[in-house]
């Protein structure tokens, strides 16, 4: 997602299917989306957000989105 070769100050809290599931959601694509792509059920993609935003200390996926990007990690 990151077009700049910028390097990650510090490497990220989030685990493979969180990055994920944040990279799916930058591009566009709903949580109902990404659960059938993914071949689970939306309330474990939601389950998955809000663990991704306590991590990074969001307050909405679109936060989540906004810290991942700025830190690099996206």
């Amino acid at each position: 997602m990151n077009s700049e070769t910028t390097k990650p100050s510090q490497p990220s809290p989030l685990t493979r299917q969180e990055h994920n599931l944040l990279v799916q959601l930058a591009e566009g694509n709903t949580r109902t989306q990404v659960a059938k792509a993914w071949d689970i059920s939306v309330s474990r993609v939601n389950l998955l957000m809000r663990d991704a935003e306590k991590k990074l200390g969001a307050r909405t996926t679109e936060h989540a989105v906004a810290i991942a990007i700025r830190s690099g990690w996206l």
